[in-house]
């Protein structure tokens, strides 16, 4: 299923020596070439070193007479694994489980429709690259990679609601100044939240974001539903119970008996409580408590 971008697919790159992880959604499979050969440069650029091994899978993608050129000008050497022997690729296809449980995870406990998968998947990816790793000495992919700690600070509940300054307020004072919004996770390039306005269904980005981590929007709710969140976690109609002053007999919790049918004909009408009758009540304050004598039998000390 494509993502809200039109993506159908995703590539995993893993580095061998420290664990890091790079995940890149791709609109099809042809496209899996030129990523590849942009991380390349980017590895080149940013930390100095060149790739020199490249295994994979027996994917026709790298299999191209463009890709075995460009690994052949650049010195790269590019294994393969036997066929039908995953075991021999067994390092990026644990990681690609574990990417995909966890992507499960965020997206079975927000709630959120399977367009959202892509991103579950790099939300999981900026995760695991920041847990410890036994593999690594309880040391994170993060810290070997760039050699410093990483912060947490800013790491919010994915999927959870947010209210964000409104993009489209124009200097007009009465449009909202804040706008609920479903959080989806962190971009690579700004420092910021990416969110998707929930009165517009656009994805922008946002700094200045007040998050209510135990308030899920998507939950219980469906595709049509996003121009109207607030029901789904203000409901309309709560349960009332109607308390009647105490009688010298009984307490009553009463309700009026309504059908669930004409209650959706008659929506001034309040759902209660069923009727629950208690035990009797206290004595009132001038009435005379009997007094009840110990059955206990006194023993003098030895």
């Amino acid at each position: 299923m494509c993502t809200h971008n039109q993506s159908r697919y995703f590539l995993t790159i893993v580095y061998d020596c420290t664990r890091a992880t790079w995940t890149y959604l791709l609109k099809f499979k042809s496209h899996a070439f030129a990523t590849l050969e942009m991380f390349c440069n980017y590895t080149q650029n940013q930390f100095g070193s060149a790739v020199k091994i490249v295994r994979s899978d027996n994917a026709l993608e790298f299999d191209t007479s463009n890709c075995q050129h460009y690994f052949a000008k650049h010195g790269i050497v590019h294994q393969t694994s036997c066929v039908d022997k995953p075991q021999n690729n067994g390092r990026v296809e644990r990681k690609h489980r574990h990417l995909l449980e966890i992507s499960r995870a965020l997206r079975f406990q927000a709630h959120l429709p399977l367009k959202f998968w892509g991103d579950c998947v790099l939300t999981a990816t900026y995760i695991i690259n920041r847990l410890p790793t036994r593999v690594l000495h309880d040391c994170t992919p993060y810290e070997k990679l760039l050699h410093k700690a990483p912060q947490y600070q800013h790491m919010r509940v994915f999927g959870c609601l947010a209210f964000a300054s409104n993009p489209s307020r124009t200097g007009d004072r009465f449009q909202p100044r804040r706008v609920p919004c479903l959080f989806l996770g962190y971009p690579a390039t700004q420092k910021g939240y990416k969110l998707l306005n929930l009165l517009t269904d656009q994805t922008f980005v946002s700094r200045d974001v007040v998050f209510h981590e135990h308030i899920f929007p998507m939950h219980q709710s469906s595709m049509h539903q996003y121009k109207r969140p607030l029901p789904a976690f203000f409901p309309s109609s709560l349960p009332l119970f109607v308390l009647t002053p105490p009688t010298d007999e009984e307490l009553v919790i009463s309700s009026p008996a309504v059908a669930p049918q004409e209650l959706q004909h008659s929506p001034e009408v309040v759902p209660t409580a069923p009727s629950i009758t208690a035990s009797p009540s206290p004595p009132l304050p001038n009435q005379s408590i009997p007094m009840r004598a110990s059955a206990r039998v006194p023993k003098k000390p030895g």
